[in-house]
């Protein structure tokens, strides 16, 4: 098991450069993408994650999950 701050670190400066341009907004629901960038993503990957997850879904977590 691999686990260590330098790979979480990684994780994030990944994430920060997607969205840091703006830093105003803090950690959003789009802090889902996380997984994403640690796996390949292919064409069924991608449709496995539409057919599955609804923006229902997100909205539930999102309510649940980070504050205002």
């Amino acid at each position: 098991l691999l686990c260590c701050s330098d790979i979480i670190e990684s994780i994030f400066g990944r994430y920060k450069n997607l969205f840091g341009y703006n830093r105003v907004i803090g950690i959003t629901n789009l802090s889902l993408i996380i997984p994403a960038l640690m796996c390949p993503v292919n064409e069924e990957v991608v449709k496995t994650a539409i057919d599955f997850c609804t923006v229902a879904h997100i909205d539930d977590w999102t309510k649940k999950s980070l504050c205002e």
